[in-house]
């Protein structure tokens, strides 16, 4: 994203680059040389020349591009706040008699955090934050609000981050693979008494235990996973899949049984977490590390420092999803403890407390190779 001004006038430097092809970026555009009521060009391109992947991953602007205006100097940075719902204290109740009937709990803790930044070069005082919790799924009933409790200031370049905890009066409908039933927290800043910026964050109220002898527990309910997993790119439309066409690999797996979908092998297209939201499927969150700029015989141009910064990205951008039950660190190419462990878990630690972490570990060259003497799988 390297250009950025009016048709006639030098292109204003790089505002900034990204060296990953999977996990969102973004970049402010003020103060880039853009003409106010003028003809401005905005130049992106990508080079994929290196790639990712052991496989041919296809190349350029491959997923969703946005321009976001927002009203002030206060602003609330994309993929950097999320909404969730503790159901650790919170008895659970059916509706029925049938999964599909749906479970509810009460006195449901719903936590709103947001960042906030302040671009100007004085402190801004006066912001008020306010999340106004909605019955997404129920018609669009707000059951709860929450607001700071009095104004707060953001130094000047600086970031603040705002924590709204709210307790609904009335029991929350719960998120389940046989009703996936989601709210939303509707977001507002306002500076001095004027909305700046509003961001709308949906999510779910679940609770997941998982057991070493008997597996998965989703709001006291055993489930067994029956899952898939498949590259991001789709056959003739290439690496730049259309939403729809995600859409209908998800109902195809929901056709034939399935209810859970692997993100294999990159962070995906946010598309598809809201698809496995909104139909009742498992997601496994998958980010890639392949050890560093070169792993068994490939490269990629990611350091093991940048592959961590990818799990943070991965990690704050879909936490607020319901149907993201534990992220993955890694495939198989690279993917050892020695290396990457480490920093994968401290930044699911860092960033999400309430999902664990898994990794596809692959050993070495010579040990990988299948040596069919065990006994059969139980599985």
């Amino acid at each position: 994203m390297c250009a950025a001004g009016s048709l006639r006038a030098k292109p204003a430097p790089c505002p900034g680059s990204h060296i990953n092809g999977y996990t969102q970026t973004w970049w402010r555009l003020d103060g880039q040389g853009l003409v106010h009521g003028g003809r401005n060009v905005l130049a992106v391109s990508a080079d994929a020349y290196a790639g990712q992947g052991m496989w041919y991953e296809g190349g350029g602007l491959t997923r969703h591009q946005r321009l976001v205006h927002t009203a002030g100097a206060v602003y609330m940075p994309p993929d950097r706040s999320w909404a969730h719902a503790n159901l650790s204290t919170s008895p659970v109740a059916a509706n029925g008699a049938l999964p599909a009937d749906g479970d509810t709990a009460t006195g449901v803790a719903v936590t709103t955090e947001v960042l906030l930044v302040n671009t100007a070069g004085s402190p801004a005082l006066g912001v008020v934050v306010t999340a106004d919790i909605v019955d997404t799924a129920g018609g669009g009933a707000v059951v709860a609000s929450a607001a700071v409790a009095a104004p707060v200031s953001v130094g000047a370049g600086g970031n603040r981050t705002v924590t709204l905890v709210v307790v609904p009066a009335s029991k929350l409908e719960l998120w389940s693979v046989a009703r996936p039933y989601l709210y939303t927290a509707a977001v507002t800043v306002t500076v001095q008494g004027a909305a700046v910026d509003a961001f709308n964050m949906t999510f779910g109220a679940r609770k997941i235990e998982l057991d070493p002898d008997t597996g998965m527990w989703l709001n006291g309910r055993r489930v067994k996973m029956r899952g898939f997993c498949d590259h991001s790119s789709f056959g003739g439309v290439g690496g730049a899949v259309p939403d729809r066409v995600n859409l209908y690999r998800a109902q195809m797996i929901r056709a034939v049984g399935g209810n859970a979908w692997r993100m294999a092998h990159n962070p995906p297209i946010p598309a598809r977490l809201e698809i496995t939201d909104a139909l009742g499927m498992l997601a496994l969150d998958e980010n890639h590390y392949y050890g560093g700029h070169f792993n068994r015989g490939s490269y990629t141009p990611e350091g093991t420092g940048q592959e961590d910064t990818d799990m943070s990205d991965l990690v704050r951008r879909d936490r607020s999803h319901a149907s993201v039950w534990m992220y993955n660190a890694c495939n198989e190419v690279g993917c050892d403890n020695e290396t990457a462990a480490g920093g994968m878990r401290a930044a699911v630690d860092r960033y999400d407390t309430t999902r664990g972490m898994t990794m596809n570990h692959l050993v070495d060259n010579i040990t990988e190779r299948c040596v069919c003497t065990a006994a059969p799988s139980p599985w």
